[in-house]
């Protein structure tokens, strides 16, 4: 079966409405040319048990946007999706004549349809300036409220960068305890001193979202990174009840090499998650 959905899936796109699943760019645009916020048209189909995996992803010049795709719904889908969170693009920047448009499955790097326009904006100036206008470091320091106390018994939280170019820095000695949620984007950290050896995570995620919606349920992931950036294959992901807690254990082998964790949240409301590290002889 899982042979089956990855032919599917590499079928050419001609057969996209014919059975298989699968995701196409139908097109963009922007409603204030001045301002760097990109509308992109999409429509999708069989992709609607994982929508945490399906991601719209522009590329212009040296800066790219992602965001989730909507993917649920009467199938097909027809959508259309803002992307506002743009960063700066790792390595050599991608040609500023053309704007790419990628639909991905299963993560951001591996496109499904993938389409060049005319960028809509009035320079690329416009997104320059909305990218150097944030401050991860800012963003990061907020003082935390008496809304973001940590659940019983678990120690102080963290605040780890929002952006992949410049990555908070930790070893793996202690826990990590901070919180992810979906508007507030991915968290990343560097490990200082890569282990060479098989180490035991422990994961604990507790839903800040309403006790009350007992039968709805958000999903987290923790991925691992390397040093460009790019996926490994080390990625644990699982679903949380509203309100609950939840406990996943995993087992990743790492050979000293540089690495990024990356750990992000479908949940509007976030999720307060915390990560034991023990080495496995």
């Amino acid at each position: 079966m899982r042979n089956f959905v990855l032919a599917c899936l590499a079928l050419p796109l001609a057969l996209f409405f014919g059975g298989c699943a699968g995701g196409e760019i139908i097109g963009v645009s922007a409603a204030n040319p001045d301002e760097a916020v990109l509308t992109v048209s999409y429509r999708a189909k069989g992709l609607a048990h994982v929508p945490e995996k399906c991601h719209i992803v522009a590329r212009w010049g040296p800066f790219n946007a992602v965001a989730n795709a909507i993917v649920t719904g009467s199938q097909p889908v027809s959508e259309s999706i803002d992307l506002t969170r743009w960063q700066r693009i790792r390595g050599a920047p991608a040609s500023d004549a053309v704007m790419e448009i990628w639909f991905t499955y299963p993560n951001p790097r591996r496109p499904i349809d993938k389409k060049t326009f005319p960028p809509p904006f009035s320079s690329i100036d416009v997104i320059e300036d909305a990218v150097n206008a944030k401050s991860p470091v800012n963003r990061g320091s907020r003082p935390a409220s008496s809304l973001d106390t940590t659940p019983s018994g678990w120690g102080r939280p963290e605040q780890l960068s929002g952006s992949l170019d410049s990555p908070s820095s930790r070893d793996l000695s202690k826990a990590l305890i901070c919180q992810i949620s979906a508007g507030a984007g991915p968290r990343y950290f560097k490990v200082n001193s890569p282990p060479n050896t098989l180490v035991r995570l422990t994961i604990d995620v507790h839903s800040k979202a309403s006790a009350g919606n007992v039968n709805e349920a958000t999903w987290w992931r923790v991925s691992l990174l390397d040093e460009a950036g790019m996926a490994l294959p080390q990625e644990e992901q699982e679903f949380v009840g509203l309100g609950q807690e939840k406990r996943h254990e995993a087992e990743w082998m790492f050979d000293g090499s540089p690495v990024i964790f990356k750990l992000a949240s479908g949940s509007k409301d976030g999720d307060w998650i915390r990560i034991r590290f023990e080495t496995v002889q």
